[in-house]
């Protein structure tokens, strides 16, 4: 079958339309969702057929085993927590140093919430609420019915 290069190009030029997740309404407003936007908000869940099999290379081969005892002993916490800080006087305009000179009080800094992110579900926290509200659910839900995981 012969396919002309004006055909494949077209192809070419419209594939990335075509890329598109899904739809979202917002307050009536269609909102489009693209693969990249889905590949930026959703979680990497591997398939069954990716987990680690001890003395077994990719294609099945048998190899020494990785899985060597002694360990550091070093236990990961459930949770991190931090203060997010900005330096206010960045934007009064009088934070301005010279060529040689640090400019003063560069080194303040204030707080302004505490984060937290949770290492097991990989959720985020501003000052105890959760950083995923019902917009970012709608954008997951047209990610997931556009076939992207």
């Amino acid at each position: 079958m012969f396919v002309s290069r004006a055909a494949v190009i077209a192809v070419v030029l419209l594939l990335p339309g075509l890329a598109r997740a899904g739809e979202v309404t917002i307050a009536g407003t269609p909102v489009y969702v693209t693969r990249e936007d889905c590949q930026a908000l959703l979680t990497y869940q591997p398939s069954d057929d990716v987990t680690y099999h001890p003395g077994q290379d990719v294609h099945g081969n048998y190899v020494a085993p990785a899985d060597l005892g002694g360990d550091a002993g070093v236990q990961l916490p459930e949770r991190i927590e931090f203060p997010l800080m900005i330096n206010p006087m960045n934007y009064t305009g009088v934070n301005k140093g010279t060529a040689t000179t640090q400019p003063p009080y560069a080194n303040t800094a204030v707080p302004v919430a505490q984060v937290t992110v949770d290492l097991k579900t990989g959720r985020t926290f501003l000052n105890g609420h959760p950083l995923d509200g019902e917009q970012d659910a709608m954008v997951r839900q047209a990610c997931r019915g556009g076939g992207h995981r």
